[in-house]
């Protein structure tokens, strides 16, 4: 039976012929065709991108078909103009295939800046001098955590120079960043806005070298979608670090990845003392049994009990 040549597989494989007959204008109104009829087709967006003389549209299209498949064959190329600061831009043949934008009246909810979420910061200086709530400039518990993201991103980021010094220079140093939705929505803003915080702070500091690039990603506090998304950010991110506040399942969960990875893992949430026979992983919070330690010796030193009921 032939193909239907309207249908999405009869475009593409019409585009297919005419880039072969070197055809590119009409190949690729033949893909962008195809698209229309099937938007998610990663191969379509591949040919697309193939037939593109402009990296900032092959950068689209690569982007389009990673996203539908994050195995896809095009991934060494979207990676390799990522890396080299390509910007993406929508080809004319397909923008009314692009991600619209928001009505005008919501258009001035804009996202969430380093800039702006510092203003939310509970503790204001003018002069040098602290104003208004700042005598009480860690009240909120998410300050902690923006403080704890900075010494974390130094810490894995003079980790990252020692071991890769006589690596060649590169553009960026990547880090994972997994927010969480759900019910856990809540510290998900925390680490993504404590994160945006410590990648403005590091990058506005550093003048020659390479900078911090944030990547997010969302396990939903679950094993098994963690373990998904460490089997592909690694190695779909260039990433070098991971850092996020997934509790003690998932971690430990994704931990033998990120460890054959050579991954370094920064948590602020799992307590689990199982973490600790990883040597990749670090924390910004105390372990179970050092938790256990303080608190009895609090106990039996400073309060003089020796029996304690929950």
């Amino acid at each position: 039976m032939d193909k239907d040549p309207k249908s999405a597989l009869g475009l593409l494989n019409r585009g297919i012929q005419t880039f072969d007959d070197g055809d590119l204008a009409e190949a690729r109104d033949l893909f962008a065709q195809a698209l229309r009829e099937e938007p998610e087709n990663e191969v379509a967006w591949l040919w697309l991108a193939e037939a593109s003389d402009d990296l900032g549209e092959k950068r689209y299209c690569l982007d389009r078909a990673v996203a539908i498949n994050p195995d896809s064959a095009g991934l060494p190329k979207r990676e390799a103009l990522r890396t080299a600061r390509v910007e993406p831009a929508v080809p004319a043949a397909i923008r009314d295939l692009a991600k619209p934008g928001l009505p005008p009246s919501l258009q001035a909810a804009k996202p969430a800046t380093a800039s702006s979420l510092r203003k939310k910061l509970p503790w204001r200086r003018s002069s040098g001098k602290a104003s208004g709530p700042a005598a009480t400039p860690l009240r909120k518990p998410w300050v902690w955590v923006a403080l704890a993201a900075v010494a974390a991103l130094l810490l894995v980021g003079a980790w990252y120079a020692f071991l890769r010094s006589d690596e060649p220079e590169l553009d960026a140093i990547h880090f994972a960043v997994a927010p969480l939705t759900g019910e856990n929505a809540s510290i998900g803003r925390e680490v993504r806005n404590a994160a945006m915080i410590a990648q403005d702070d590091i990058n506005s500091s550093i003048s020659v070298g390479p900078k911090v690039e944030l990547v997010f990603f969302d396990d939903q506090n679950d094993p098994d979608l963690a373990v998904e998304v460490a089997s592909r950010s690694w190695r779909t991110t260039a990433s070098w670090a991971w850092w996020g506040t997934a509790r003690a399942a998932p971690l430990m969960a994704a931990a033998p990845i990120y460890a054959d990875a050579n991954m370094p893992v920064i948590t602020g949430q799992a307590t689990i003392d199982a973490l600790s026979n990883f040597p990749n992983y670090f924390r910004t919070i105390y372990a179970n049994s050092d938790e256990a330690r303080i608190l009895t010796q609090y106990l039996q030193v400073d309060l003089g009990q020796d029996r304690a009921r929950l």
